[in-house]
């Protein structure tokens, strides 16, 4: 289009390219696991369950009508209630509380992906950094590179300002655990131009130790992370064929750590031992085509089962299973 000149994908019904290039520079994206929701818990008022306390004092929750079409049966009337902090999830009207969730995309102005719309037009780092300030959800890892043989990475999205409290665990919702507004996106973790020459991200936990402030507490296994460091990290150039395939690597990691410990393991049963050697000489490669890697996996499934086991108290273990099941 006039003025534009950008190649790759965007979000479904979205406007803008979240991973692409134009002729300046190229940019794609991974999860920076952000806690962007807090659970509040509220008392409701026994006299008139749409009101819950706060600061003292009882505020009434919006509702909203919906009705919804239901094939073969007549509409069905719902009531979408919202306190101050965002929808009402749950309600316990028994025990008079009420359950509501603050979330940073649901904020105004939190504009999912629309931020592209700036990438897609920058021509420099600093360009593309100050179209990053605009990315407030969802949380990304940003990565950019450009003709200038300039690469860099900025953490993107909204990150509340909690002062006193993790966000780990729901609070109440009378007024003493407010949002202190949100940490500037450009104060997130980012570099620029690092002496490895390279920077991978995988959704692990990337956020350099030291950072002064909490993000997130839940990230993928570092797996996916350690796999690439270890081929960039090798000293060798590469090819676009070389990273064509580094896309597609199956090599796994903890088959690597874990089958070498078999070796000193005593097994009477054949099935079992020649299970074992196929184990000991294979190359850990999760080839889909690969006996060894349908071996592996079962095994890993059950090595994780009989450890979670040992390892974690019944009474636990029977409140994940009812979870899992209510799933």
């Amino acid at each position: 289009a006039p003025g534009w000149n950008v190649i790759g994908g965007g979000e479904p019904c979205l406007t803008g390219v979240s991973i692409g290039h134009n002729e300046h520079g190229a940019w794609g994206l991974t999860i920076f696991s952000t806690d962007q929701e807090d659970l509040y818990v509220y008392d409701t008022n026994p006299a008139s369950p749409n009101q819950y306390k706060y600061k003292g004092a009882w505020e009434e929750m919006r509702v909203i009508q919906e009705i919804i079409p239901v094939k073969g049966r007549s509409p069905v009337t719902a009531d979408i209630k919202f306190t101050r902090h965002g929808p009402v999830l749950s309600e316990d009207r028994a025990n008079r509380k009420a359950y509501a969730l603050r979330a940073a995309w649901l904020e105004i102005g939190g504009a999912p992906y629309l931020a592209s719309l700036r990438m897609d037009q920058a021509k420099t780092w600093e360009e593309f950094r100050e179209a990053c300030r605009f990315s407030n959800t969802p949380s990304e890892n940003m990565v950019w590179a450009d003709i200038d043989d300039n690469i860099g990475w900025q953490a993107a999205g909204i990150t509340p300002l909690r002062r006193g409290w993790s966000g780990l665990l729901p609070v109440p919702g009378d007024g003493r655990f407010e949002w202190d507004g949100y940490l500037p996106i450009k104060e997130l973790p980012h570099v620029f131009n690092p002496a490895e020459g390279f920077f991978a991200t995988a959704n692990q936990n990337n956020v350099p130790l030291g950072y002064p402030h909490a993000t997130g507490f839940i990230w993928s296994d570092p797996f996916r992370f350690a796999r690439i460091q270890e081929v960039l990290g090798s000293g060798r150039r590469f090819t676009l064929t070389d990273m064509m395939e580094l896309q597609y690597d199956f090599l796994s990691i903890p088959a690597r750590t874990l089958i070498p410990l078999l070796s000193g393991i005593a097994v009477t049963d054949e099935k079992t031992a020649k299970a074992r050697r196929l184990l000991l000489s294979w190359d850990c490669v999760m080839n889909p085509d690969s006996v060894e890697a349908a071996i592996y996996q079962g095994w890993e499934i059950r090595l994780s089962e009989n450890v979670w086991t040992l390892l974690i108290p019944e009474k636990a273990e029977a409140i994940s299973r009812s979870s899992r099941s209510r799933r």
